[in-house]
């Protein structure tokens, strides 16, 4: 039969930013996974894998965006500093007995074959869409409207997740989006990750790339990471009422030192 951890790494599609469960799940598509004859979520699975073994009555929450999402770094305890609105794998239900998420970071319920209702909420109100497409349209949407709910109160892991699902729904290359991914959880993460948009400041950027630098990275490598938080935060402008910190400086756009323009700086495919 295997290992749990050959088992678990046979369901997962790790081709993108969110790393996709493609075996069974429940009702509400929670992703669902036997371990010694009991039924247990994958996402306990996927925590414990990465960080070890969990107490009985710990929790794991769900990705923020994409229900299906089982890669470690995108789940959290319940009652963690990351848990900042409390998700359980357990979803509520709606009148008719769908799942939905629970009311903060947004929710997914679909309504008829096909048809998603899409809602977030947040600092800024609160944002609903009607999407017809499968779930991974859904959650292209929900991206967006995350960030429009939330405007700068919103981290810049959930950010950056957003502005991947949206580079994907916008049809760019798999291995641009894997390249920023790389980025991101490698080099900038680290530091920015748990960052507030808001807080986030021109200083705080340059030092995390001259970081990059000073670990040996090369110039196109760099030029790709001040790509990436430059276009993220300008998406987040564009979608959010409120703005984000903002990167201009001395007439010159991006974080990094050397003032690289976002257009020159896409990840190479």
């Amino acid at each position: 039969m295997g290992s749990i951890e050959e088992r678990f790494e046979a369901k997962v599609v790790r081709s993108g930013a969110h790393h996709l469960w493609r075996g069974a799940t429940d009702q509400g598509g929670v992703p669902q996974i036997r371990v010694k004859g009991r039924l247990t979520t994958a996402r306990r699975v996927a925590w414990e894998l990465a960080h070890g073994p969990l107490a009985a009555d710990d929790r794991v929450l769900a990705c923020r965006v994409a229900t299906r999402c089982v890669r470690a770094d995108h789940l959290r305890l319940a009652g963690s500093d990351a848990d900042e609105t409390v998700r359980d794998d357990r979803p509520e239900r709606n009148a008719a007995g769908r799942a939905r998420r629970v009311r903060g970071t947004g929710s997914l319920v679909e309504q008829s074959p096909g048809v998603w209702r899409v809602a977030a909420s947040g600092a800024q109100g609160r944002r609903v869409r009607v999407v017809h497409g499968d779930q991974g349209d859904a959650s292209s949407v929900l991206a967006v409207l995350v960030v429009e709910a939330a405007g700068v109160s919103l981290r810049m892991n959930d950010l950056v997740a957003g502005y991947l699902e949206h580079l994907r729904a916008a049809g760019y290359a798999a291995s641009t989006v894997r390249r920023y991914e790389q980025l991101w959880r490698i080099w900038l993460a680290p530091d920015l990750g748990r960052r507030y948009v808001r807080e986030t400041s021109h200083e705080t950027m340059a030092a995390t790339l001259n970081a990059m630098e000073d670990g040996g990275q090369s110039e196109a490598s760099i030029r790709q990471a001040s790509g990436l938080l430059t276009t993220a935060i300008g998406w987040a402008r564009e979608h959010a009422p409120a703005k984000p910190t903002d990167t201009t400086r001395n007439g010159r756009r991006g974080p990094y030192h050397h003032g690289i323009d976002p257009n020159q700086a896409r990840p190479q495919a």
